[in-house]
């Protein structure tokens, strides 16, 4: 076992009751006590992991046979980049973290790459530096873990010369035993230098199908790797930002034929030049239709798009909608500027997004006194009906700045777990920053620590 561990959390304490229009929405703040306590009534908890000394990322997680598999990253021993993944039980122990690295060469596991379970192996993508010895170059790679964390296959994903290709999703299809891998390919020499690429691989791990994807309009550049689901036994669905507004959508089933392509133009002023941060998050629906979390334009304040969820046809339809207000208000304390970093489709068909808010905490006389970015979380129905909207707070690290979560998967009896990154206030090196810790917690189904607090503001 590797790393350090710094538990914190316990029961949030119920202040009041506060219900908002025709749907609740409540901030929870986590009181930080010495150590984790355990509370037979309580559902939740939640708790940071350092894995190694140095500022931990951490984007992507699942849950396999009650134990949260997490991959993370960061610049380690000379400042290569490393990857880790570590296994911690659904109490929220860490169980053992198995490290990747080698010197003078980084390992990234892609952010954007879940984990899958094939063949009693954990399956994900990435891209490594590790055999490209004259060049150095990031190559794609599937990575194949045993369950124990104590062994590693590395599958090369050919790429052509002077290009340098980064992982991107991993899709299963049981049924003709080959897995589809999404990658952003990077050519310095060509025209349009980034491409998405899709593989196809076999239980071999030969690659049976190549497609290069080319986006319709010319004159649209893709300016992010995006992400990629499975909508059927035999299709799947790729959604990425291109320049300005646009988002790009298409569907190939698993013999490597294109099905259909969409494009969408959204204008928001806000969004142009940021597509880094402001990206298209998906999850199946029904057929070819998708429900995606995009932005909207609340008229309010050019730069900061607020967040909304559509269930959309693949030929741009909505069949419904629902917006999130531009700001929520409690007491002397606001939030805005909301983030979503990934979808999940549950087991009962609602959709819970996960990602980041920033947290303006004012004085009495409204005059501004700090503000720093938190954990942000919703679910909505198959319909689009929102049922609940919540606001994570570390109460203790808030002044230390950042709070995130970037990704959430789903337990079998419903529970929630979201992953990301917290900043603590702990420099790693003498002399720098504050360095953020990779951050866990679980709710139930309702986004709650505690049973009931769907109608409690918890200060």
């Amino acid at each position: 076992m590797v790393g350090r561990i710094a538990i914190f959390g316990q029961p949030p304490i119920n202040i009041r009751n506060m219900k908002m229009n025709f749907y609740k929405k409540y901030l929870l703040v986590l009181c930080l006590m010495g150590g984790f306590i355990v509370n037979s009534h309580a559902q939740g908890w939640s708790k940071s992991f350092e894995f190694y000394p140095a500022s931990e990322g951490s984007m992507r997680h699942t849950l396999i046979d009650d134990t949260i598999y997490i991959k993370s990253y960061c610049s380690c021993h000379e400042g290569v980049q490393c990857s880790f993944i570590s296994k911690v039980d659904t109490a929220g122990n860490l169980i053992t973290t198995q490290e990747y690295y080698r010197p003078t060469r980084s390992m990234q596991m892609g952010v954007y790459s879940d984990i899958l379970l094939i063949d009693d192996k954990l399956v994900t993508s990435g891209d490594d530096a590790w055999d490209n010895s004259p060049k150095n170059q990031q190559v794609q790679h599937l990575y194949k873990i045993s369950k124990s964390l104590d062994s590693i296959e590395r599958v090369p994903i050919p790429i052509p010369d002077t290009v340098s290709q980064y992982g991107g999703n991993v899709l299963y299809y049981e049924k003709e035993k080959i897995i589809v891998v999404k990658a952003l390919r990077y050519d310095p020499n060509a025209v349009d230098k980034n491409i998405t690429q899709i593989l196809a691989l076999n239980d071999s791990n030969q690659v049976i199908w190549n497609y290069s994807y080319k986006v319709p309009n010319s004159k649209l550049k893709l300016t992010d790797v995006g992400e990629m689901i499975k909508n059927s036994d035999t299709s799947f669905i790729v959604s990425f930002r291109l320049s300005g507004p646009y988002i790009q959508y298409f569907s190939m089933n698993t013999k490597g034929k294109l099905l259909w392509q969409y494009t969408e133009n959204n204008f928001i002023q806000a969004l142009y030049g940021n597509p880094n941060t402001y990206k298209p998050m998906i999850a199946p629906a029904e057929g070819t239709d998708i429900v995606r979390a995009w932005y909207y334009d609340a008229g309010l304040q050019n730069d900061q798009p607020q967040v909304e969820i559509s269930r959309i046809t693949n030929k741009g339809q909505v069949i419904w909608q629902h917006k999130f207000p531009f700001t929520t208000s409690f007491d002397t304390t606001e939030i805005r500027g909301k983030t979503i970093w990934h979808l999940l489709k549950t087991k009962n068909g609602d959709y819970v997004g996960v990602g980041t808010c920033l947290y303006l905490r004012f004085n009495k006389d409204w005059s501004y006194k700090f503000a720093f970015e938190t954990g942000y979380a919703f679910r909505v129905d198959k319909d689009g009906n929102a049922l609940w909207e919540r606001y994570y707070v570390d109460q203790g690290r808030s002044k230390f700045g950042y709070q995130s979560f970037y990704a959430v998967a789903e337990g079998d009896d419903g529970s929630l777990y979201f992953s990301g990154h917290i900043t603590d206030s702990i420099p790693n090196v003498p002399g720098s920053g504050l360095n953020s810790n990779v951050w866990l917690l679980k709710t139930g189904p309702d986004g709650c620590l505690t049973p009931g607090c769907d109608e409690d503001l918890v200060y």
